[in-house]
């Protein structure tokens, strides 16, 4: 079995609980981290978002929260998620205004330039092929598109002892856990093009460490 089908048998698994899970591992500021992804990426009237691996659209939902008037697509492999995220959308009265669409960040269903925002919440280090993603979501994203994403990094080095908690316990429970690797998040958005604007680390919960990244599509 490969690492794609090994990691969407794991997410099914936990989608029953996947939300419950996260607020506890991140003591409730997952939330918080929604609300900071919306936030930056500044979403104005009319504008089409991507919420690439979407999980169960709670996201792509804070994204409408902020702008009502905006249109999200949520994409992720997993369908189990998916269903779940039907569920949440219909909750939020956000059909019409949040579409879902099962595929992989490796190979988007989408045209050139679709769309003007791209967030993702802990949606890219469970990817096999981090090259490929990236090069797609600067295929789909418009000039000038603005992006957001927060992942699960490494401690920087002045924290010595964070990080060596982080190596030796956080890092293989969350690996076995969800199947992330740690990213420098920097590094692809570089590397493709895509100019960072901002970053902020965060490590104020206890089990991980995150870093926002917001960039802009300069192509």
């Amino acid at each position: 079995m490969g690492q794609k089908e090994g990691i969407r048998k794991l997410y099914s698994r936990w989608t029953p609980i996947y939300e419950l899970a996260h607020h506890l591992q991140t003591i409730w500021r997952d939330s918080k981290y929604r609300n900071i992804v919306a936030n930056i990426v500044d979403i104005q009237p009319g504008e089409r978002v991507l919420d690439v691996s979407t999980g169960t659209g709670l996201t792509g939902l804070a994204a409408l929260v902020k702008q009502p008037d905006a249109y999200v697509v949520g994409i992720d492999f997993t369908p189990a998620m998916l269903y779940q995220a039907q569920d949440n959308i219909k909750k939020n009265s956000a059909e019409g205004r949040f579409g879902i669409v099962i595929g992989d960040m490796e190979n988007l269903p989408f045209v050139n330039n679709s769309f003007d925002v791209i967030i993702s919440m802990y949606g890219i280090g469970g990817i096999e092929d981090r090259e490929k993603a990236f090069a797609e979501i600067v295929r789909v994203a418009k000039p000038g598109a603005r992006i957001a994403a927060i992942e699960m990094v490494s401690p920087p080095l002045e924290k010595r002892l964070k990080r060596m908690v982080h190596k030796s316990l956080v890092e293989p429970w969350i690996k076995r856990l969800w199947g992330f690797r740690d990213i420098e998040l920097e590094r692809p958005f570089e590397k493709h093009g895509i100019n960072i604007e901002r970053t902020e680390y965060h490590d104020e919960f206890i089990l991980g460490s995150s870093k926002l990244v917001y960039a802009i599509v300069r192509k």
